[in-house]
């Protein structure tokens, strides 16, 4: 009887972990971490996929959150499976007295050019730095 019941377990014990990895990968994830180092509060901050070319700047899709604190990371995430444009990400966020913005990092389709797929961005007083 010992043995049938360790051979149960067995058998549920890997049947619940395959069952675990049937999520979809953390790689098609694309983050954002941003922090507000500014002195301004910050009260929208967008992340654009943008498509450009010679003539033109076609938005791809993005994602947003409202109302920053400060020196405190907020993450974004976006789902780069959905994506089947060619193009970069920008950074805009809008303060009450002042706008920041910046291009940073590059997508084509399902692939972003960064390995880990984190992108650690700091809102300073004039400026926006990408923090590798």
């Amino acid at each position: 009887m010992r043995p049938f019941l360790i051979f149960g377990f067995s058998i549920f014990f890997v049947y619940g972990l395959s069952a675990c990895s049937d999520s979809a990968p953390s790689s098609s994830m694309v983050q954002f971490l941003v922090t507000n180092k500014s002195t301004k509060k910050i009260n929208r901050l967008t992340i654009f996929l943008e498509e450009k070319d010679t003539t033109k700047t076609r938005l791809v899709d993005s994602v947003f959150i409202t109302n920053i604190p400060d020196n405190l990371p907020i993450r974004l995430t976006y789902d780069i499976n959905k994506n089947s444009s060619t193009g970069n990400y920008k950074l805009v966020a809008l303060g009450t007295v002042k706008k920041w913005n910046i291009d940073f990092g590059k997508f084509s389709e399902k692939t972003d050019t960064d390995s880990d797929h984190l992108y650690n961005l700091e809102i300073l007083e004039d400026s926006v730095s990408v923090i590798p």
